[in-house]
């Protein structure tokens, strides 16, 4: 039977050997592809587990809505099998890119070399005016290494109370808000959203990260605890050991230390909020005192303003009632006044009456002036002639005596 069979697939080989070729080399094909894609997933594993560990990537984040405190890292550094906890603070500020405003997470640097970015030009900062970005800030906004970048942050700036203590106002959480570029680096925990690659991201990430010293930053609360355990680096991070290690550490925090250090913050925080509202309520109950004095003070005044209003509506009656009178005198000796000119202006037109009588006898005594003058000047011219005739008549008449007076002589 087995030597038939046998003659059977060699028979099938040797008749059709191109579809048996052809059936090979597909299969070879899908075995080779397949192992390269499993061998290519195993070795994009083992990279992004060395570096994790070369920059040093935490194991465990602790976060917390009230924040983090030194007294919260100090619990978690006593448990076992932890090699290394620090506090760190980010904050969510903004900056202008080409004329749009673009969310930033400015990140603190570890001291202790915690999730340490990791650096592609350049060197991370190392004074409070220095700062690292990413290579996607430097190629959507065309700046490079040397060049200046400005954040804000995202603050109460209420002024409507002008007399507002300086402690109540909120103090911004960075000492600078322009530093110079002295990097461009990778940030470890966000690799996958950091390039210019499109991947999904969540809505609630910004849009680059920042890192700067810790001198730059001034905080007392962190935003985030990280943990790195012993004996992990030597684990594959994608590898279910390594899950189940760092699992048994979150259960035992959770058990343990998180309500207690839950509770101890919410106490702190209550207490602080309790200081905070007796001062608050002392300096109110200054404030009611000072607003009573004031009150009474100003009820004083309203009840002075008062008896000075009823004072001085008195003097005003009085006032009114004297102008009333001075109003009528005045008003009778206007009306006086009014008779006398309306008799005196009766006298005027009675004497412009005369007056232009006057002028007309006047122009008619003009005229006969006038007249008689003509009439003088006539009769004047008359007289002269007659008398230049009798003057002609006379020196005739003496020229005919001296004649017969000289004939009387001879």
């Amino acid at each position: 039977m087995n030597k038939t069979y046998g003659k059977d697939i060699s028979r099938s080989i040797t008749k059709d050997w191109k579809r048996f070729l052809s059936i090979v080399i597909i299969t070879a094909l899908g075995v080779a592809m397949l192992t390269g894609l499993y061998a290519s997933c195993k070795d994009m594993y083992y990279s992004a587990d060395r570096f994790y560990d070369k920059q040093n990537l935490f194991d465990i984040r602790i976060l917390s809505t009230l924040g983090l405190t030194q007294e919260d890292v100090e619990a978690l550094s006593k448990l076992n099998g932890i090699d290394l906890v620090e506090g760190a603070y980010s904050e969510a500020v903004h900056t202008q890119v080409e004329g749009g405003r673009k969310s930033v997470t400015l990140s603190v640097l570890s001291n202790r070399g915690l999730n340490n970015p990791y650096v592609l030009e350049g060197a991370l900062p190392s004074n409070v005016k220095e700062i690292a970005v990413t290579e996607k800030y430097l190629i959507e906004s065309g700046k490079s290494i040397g060049d200046t970048v400005t954040i804000a942050e995202d603050m109460d700036t209420d002024t409507s109370t002008e007399d507002k203590d300086k402690e109540d106002k909120e103090e911004p959480n960075f000492v600078n808000t322009t530093y110079t570029i002295t990097g461009k680096v990778l940030d470890p925990m966000d690799i996958q959203s950091d390039g210019m690659a499109s991947v999904i991201r969540s809505s609630e990430q910004s849009d680059y990260t920042f890192f700067v010293t810790e001198a730059a930053a001034s905080f007392d609360i962190y935003t985030a605890v990280y943990l790195t355990l012993t004996n992990t680096q030597e684990l594959n991070s994608y590898s279910g050991e390594y899950e189940e290690a760092v699992q048994q550490v979150i259960d035992y925090i959770e058990m343990h230390i998180k309500k207690e250090r839950e509770a101890a913050r919410y106490s702190a925080v209550l207490a602080e909020a309790r200081t905070k509202l007796d001062d608050a309520k002392k300096e109110m109950d200054e404030e009611f005192q000072k607003a009573d004095q004031e009150f009474a003070d100003a009820w004083e005044e309203i009840t002075e303003g008062k008896q000075k209003l009823l004072d001085g509506e008195n003097t005003l009656n009085q006032e009114e009632k004297d102008a009333a009178k001075q109003f009528a005198d005045a008003r009778a000796e206007l009306e006086e006044a009014k008779k006398k000119l309306l008799a005196s202006e009766k006298q005027l037109k009675e004497g412009e009456a005369k007056l232009n009588e006057g002028e007309a006898e006047l122009k008619a005594r003009e005229k006969e002036l006038e007249a008689g003058r003509q009439q003088f000047e006539a009769e004047k011219t008359q007289a002269m002639e007659q008398l230049n005739i009798a003057q002609k008549q006379l020196d005739q008449t003496q020229e005919q005596l001296d004649t017969e007076g000289a004939e009387l002589e001879d």
